[in-house]
């Protein structure tokens, strides 16, 4: 995830509800009520990796740093009730935040997890 004018080392990105005040940080969305991540990111401009944006591939895995989301509807083999709750592990085209800040970073690949993930998210995360 690379926004525009930034490096590649900017891999975490803050999303914050309108009106919350997110001094000393960089990177920082502000979100409509109710918007997804994915949409959030793309609406502003930055670049985010996806495919099929209804929770069914694990391609916009993302690791939440700060903050609490709530997922829509997803395939468990995208994303796991234990990846979720124990890795603090998300979908970015079904993750809707319910706190007023969250802060998120991109999965990239198998490094980041202390688990592996599917054969079917692992091919689709390399396409």
């Amino acid at each position: 995830m690379i926004p525009q004018g930034s490096s590649p080392g900017d891999r975490r990105v803050i999303i914050a509800a309108p009106g919350e005040l997110v001094s000393g940080e960089r990177n920082v969305l502000i979100r409509r009520h109710d918007e997804v991540v994915l949409d959030t990111l793309l609406r502003l401009g930055w670049t985010a990796p996806y495919v099929c944006r209804r929770g069914g591939c694990g391609v916009c895995l993302i690791r939440l740093h700060r903050g609490e989301v709530r997922h829509g509807p997803h395939t468990e083999r995208a994303l796991s009730r234990r990846a979720e709750t124990e890795e603090r592990l998300g979908l970015a085209c079904r993750a809707i935040p319910v706190t007023s800040v969250v802060e998120i970073g991109f999965c990239r690949g198998d490094a980041e997890r202390q688990t592996p993930v599917s054969d079917f998210t692992r091919s689709k995360a390399r396409e």
